[in-house]
């Protein structure tokens, strides 16, 4: 399957260096830089699936595939434990789930651990209108 061929190109590129490579430069600059590129392209995403066509979406929802498996690799999630996970999921039914944050208690967490978001910062809805989250708000964990 391509994602297993897309990983193993990762591994051997942290272990045999390719003078240019978008992957070992992602991997020599680290976790935070890994976790921008995936929040980046993890917004793109959306935005494509809002504002533009299918082959647009298709484009930006590959390099959300990439990046999400630079990520992996970098914290050692292989595919595998993925897998083991979502074959989990699909055993839970109903509301059988742990209650999910909001996506401001997730974006204020994210910007506890990273300096790419500011404490206030602004996001436009479907009908651009500013939706504001302030963190100073959250309770500390």
């Amino acid at each position: 399957m391509i994602l297993q061929e897309m990983y193993e190109n990762i591994e051997c590129r942290a272990r045999n260096p390719v003078p240019n490579s978008a992957t070992n430069k992602l991997l020599d600059q680290g976790l935070e830089r890994i976790g921008e590129k995936v929040f980046e392209e993890s917004i793109e995403v959306v935005l494509a699936a809002m504002k533009e066509g299918k082959s647009e979406l298709i484009r930006e929802i590959s390099d959300l595939v990439y990046m999400t498996l630079v990520l992996m690799f970098e914290q050692g999630i292989s595919l595998q434990d993925i897998e083991q996970q979502l074959r989990e999921r699909q055993k839970v039914t109903g509301n059988a789930r742990v209650p999910r944050t909001t996506v401001e208690q997730k974006l204020c967490e994210l910007q506890k651990c990273t300096k790419f978001l500011s404490p206030s910062m602004t996001l436009k809805s479907q009908a651009n209108q500013p939706l504001l989250f302030d963190c100073s708000r959250q309770s500390e964990d």
